[in-house]
């Protein structure tokens, strides 16, 4: 992809801090509902599905007069999130440490970054970079998130983390997606 790179402009710097704060204000959404049902309802699928409808929704929000109609973003983005969620702590369980964050965060990357690509792909030839780009995200962000799961910390110290998480994941998803709309829009399917 020739086209990534920073803003280069005022459009592509307000785009690009609107998706960081989508992605940290549903992230911080999804994660305080996680957190309220955690008492009685709370699996892996169910918090992907939670946390996957909040971001889902503030990226459609962003998404909706540029690249794609929400309910379609939202929906895919709840279906990758979940399962990759779900997915990651299986990967967790097999390998704890950091390695096992490292490619739980992957792994919610690829399902979430796949599950997207679905809508991207028809607007955008070059499309294949936003699962990649996820991949990397929340490889990432998952990390730092997960760095102070079952310390020892303050409740505000554990939405500063994760905010710093979800601000990572954001700017990495952000560049690309500058990057995609640099592209030309490829011509709709039939």
């Amino acid at each position: 992809m020739t086209a990534i790179g920073l803003p280069r402009n005022a459009a592509e710097r307000n785009l690009g801090l609107q998706w960081v704060l989508a992605v940290v204000i549903g992230w911080a959404i999804g994660f305080f509902v996680c957190e309220w049902i955690e008492e009685f309802l709370s699996t892996a699928f169910i918090d992907g599905l939670v946390i996957g409808t909040a971001v889902g929704i503030a990226q459609g929000f962003i998404l909706r007069k540029r690249i794609a109609p929400v309910v379609p973003w939202v929906v895919v983005s709840i279906v990758g999130f979940a399962i990759g969620k779900f997915v990651s702590d299986l990967v967790g369980q097999a390998s704890p440490g950091p390695l096992g964050v490292v490619l739980g965060g992957a792994v919610i990357g690829l399902s979430a970054g796949v599950a997207q690509w679905l809508i991207l792909r028809r607007r955008f030839p070059q499309a294949g970079w936003w699962i990649a780009a996820n991949v990397l995200a929340w490889a990432a962000g998952w990390s730092l998130i997960s760095s102070v799961d079952g310390s020892n910390v303050s409740v505000a110290m554990i939405y500063a983390v994760g905010a710093a998480g979800a601000v990572l994941v954001g700017i990495i998803t952000g560049i690309a997606l500058i990057g995609l709309v640099r592209q030309p829009i490829a011509q709709p399917e039939p």
